[in-house]
């Protein structure tokens, strides 16, 4: 696997990680919001969540795909048997 191919599945694989943060801050967020009796924006909050889950699953397919085109490994951040 080339330098640039790493770093490009490096660069994907740390979006990834900050998806996934996105998508705890904003349920937390949300959580919050839905005990104080905000459901609207508890709601929006959700959706925000949502959307960064779904950012990190395509992500993922992603770097798998690009692992899949190169040697078939992904960077030691998931695991060198990955």
């Amino acid at each position: 696997m080339s330098d640039e191919t790493k770093e490009l599945m490096m660069v994907m694989i740390a979006g990834i990680a900050l998806d996934r943060a996105m998508a705890h801050e904003f349920s937390e967020a949300a959580a919050a919001f839905e005990t104080r009796g905000a459901t609207d924006a508890a709601a929006i909050l959700r959706s925000r969540a949502q959307y960064h889950r779904v950012k990190a699953l395509e992500l993922q397919g992603r770097v798998a795909a690009l692992a899949d085109e190169c040697d078939g490994s992904i960077p030691e951040l998931f695991g060198a048997d990955r």
